[in-house]
């Protein structure tokens, strides 16, 4: 993970492979389970059925750094069961979308943008580097990632990423 990621950062691509998006989240999740249940942090999934695969070598970091930022927000702010969505669609035809929406404290308009720079963190044990980086992974992988404030309370987070068949990011 870490050879991965040093090689993003000098621009020099590592070998892409099609991967699965499903199989992605359901792997990270499935790590994640323990410390979830023991925070009374539950996941509910819509995941789309026969997604085309994306092209991808360290996308699992950006669904891990996406799904740890969710759990936390619910920490933060539930004392009871509470909920994470994560969900998977073909919205447009070529992209994969995947989001994750949570019920934490969200944050303000202006502040939206401003999460995915370094060093910008709303948690008060946060580096700000989780965002930053999942922001740079993506958009080497020819995606975006952004962020949505939801009606009632917390964020949804939106990663887009071409499907395999569009090949690989210029």
């Amino acid at each position: 993970m870490i050879r991965r990621l040093r090689a993003l950062f000098r621009k020099e691509w590592t070998e892409r492979k099609a991967v699965d998006v499903n199989g992605l989240i359901l792997e990270v999740t499935t790590l994640l389970h323990g410390d979830m249940h023991h925070k009374g942090i539950g996941l509910q999934f819509s995941l789309a059925k026969n997604l085309p695969p994306v092209l991808g070598d360290a996308i699992q970091q950006v669904i891990l750094n996406v799904v740890i930022n969710a759990a936390e927000a619910i920490a933060g702010v539930s004392s009871g069961r509470a909920f994470a969505t994560i969900e998977t669609a073909e919205h447009h035809p070529g992209t994969v979308e995947i989001t994750v929406r949570d019920g934490g404290p969200g944050v303000s308009e202006a502040e939206l943008e401003r999460i995915f720079e370094p060093f910008v963190t709303t948690k008060t044990t946060g580096l700000g580097m989780g965002l930053s980086i999942s922001r740079s992974i993506v958009q080497a992988h020819g995606g975006r990632i952004w962020a949505t404030r939801n009606d009632d309370r917390g964020l949804t987070m939106h990663i887009e990423l071409p499907c395999e068949e569009n090949g690989s990011p210029a």
